[in-house]
């Protein structure tokens, strides 16, 4: 398989893994008021991969904002619910950045 099949598909895969996994932060973030601390963690881990992910397809924007998240759940000294509070405005922000990619690529 040459490799300049590999890249657009790669970028698709990561498209469709964005929308999943702030589809997921969403429900996370908005629905419920106190996360368990292990579902912080994986959050954590979550947009570490957005992160990762849109740094190697040359979004900025998207890594920056994921980067954002991903720090503020490192912070150790954060309960789950401050965590929300201030993880909802952060997740808004990917999402309004990713949306437009993510509708692009549903089409």
């Amino acid at each position: 398989m040459k490799y300049d099949s590999i890249a657009p598909k790669a970028y698709q895969l990561y498209l469709i893994q964005m929308r999943e996994k702030l589809e997921i932060a969403e429900e996370i973030f908005f629905a419920r008021e106190d996360p368990e601390p292990n579902v912080l963690d994986d959050a954590k881990r979550s947009f570490h991969t957005l992160r990762g992910g849109a740094g190697f397809f040359g979004l900025k924007e998207i890594a920056e904002a994921a980067g954002k998240i991903e720090e503020l759940l490192s912070n150790q000294n954060l309960n789950s619910s401050t965590a929300c509070k201030k993880v909802q405005p952060l997740i808004r922000e990917l999402s309004s950045l990713a949306q437009p990619l993510i509708s692009q690529k549903q089409t």
